[in-house]
């Protein structure tokens, strides 16, 4: 009995110590990390104080060097460059994605492609770079992308919310089988732009409406047809684009943010 008891107490000593070493060292990385949303005593505690301090009517600017970090009501909302600001921004919960694609969550970003190296939280939109590309999210849903191959996007066919009206007409998923994903995609207020190279297509809900080209009037703007002579042409300059991955420069964004 006795030998059985000071074996059971040697098992729960030996657990305390592991639980102990195993806290320690979370504590101890956690500390040395930081990430969206950490107060600024937790930046004090791994960066120390900063060099300058810029202060507005709810928000305050840090700067370490030529870095910095954005704070919102005293929580961490931006930053410049993770690598140089110990900055590392977890999913809450990990998801084992392939792709991204427009329904993708700021957590499938973060499982894909990591900690962002820079991030702008703004009114309008908050802003992912992953080097020199960006992804867009607006209420955590994706608005922008500027380059499909470096950040992994990859569009499926999905299930249209098309009125029977427009049966006859184009859809995404006609855009999607015959030109793929898009190079790059902006969400707009009235329309979202589909850029191929530097083509772009315009499409409202699940129909396309203009090709190469700025709508006069959203008012009398009606979706292409599947036989429309203009977008057959552009499809098939864009599928020999497509086909023979000719370099294209990006164009400048044709429509105003407002406008679309």
């Amino acid at each position: 009995m006795m030998m059985d008891r000071y074996k059971s107490i040697l098992i729960c000593l030996h657990s305390f110590i592991f639980l102990t070493v195993v806290c320690f060292a979370q504590t101890s990385y956690f500390a040395d990390t930081l990430t969206l949303g950490d107060h600024k005593r937790k930046v004090i505690e791994v960066l120390g104080e900063p060099d300058k301090k810029s202060y507005g009517p709810s928000y305050e600017v840090w700067f370490y060097d030529d870095e910095y970090l954005h704070f919102y009501e005293h929580l961490l909302m931006s930053y410049s460059s993770a690598a140089a600001l110990s900055i590392d921004v977890k999913p809450r919960r990990f998801r084992q994605v392939e792709f991204l694609d427009l329904s993708s969550t700021p957590d499938d970003i973060l499982s894909l492609l990591g900690t962002p190296s820079k991030v702008d939280q703004g009114y309008l939109r908050d802003i992912w770079f992953y080097g020199h590309e960006e992804i867009h999210l607006k209420n955590d849903v994706i608005i922008y992308f500027s380059d499909r191959d470096k950040l992994k996007f990859k569009f499926k066919t999905q299930k249209l919310k098309t009125d029977p009206m427009y049966l006859k007409s184009l859809t995404i998923n006609d855009l999607i089988t015959i030109l793929g994903t898009p190079t790059r995609l902006r969400r707009g207020l009235r329309y979202d732009v589909w850029w191929y190279g530097t083509n772009f297509i315009l499409t409202m809900g699940d129909n396309v409406y203009f090709v190469n080209k700025k709508p006069n009037s959203v008012r009398d703007a009606e979706p292409l047809t599947k036989s429309n002579p203009e977008f057959n042409e552009i499809s098939r300059k864009l599928k020999h684009f497509m086909r023979h991955r000719v370099p294209a420069k990006q164009t400048e964004y044709p429509l105003g943010y407002d406008d679309l």
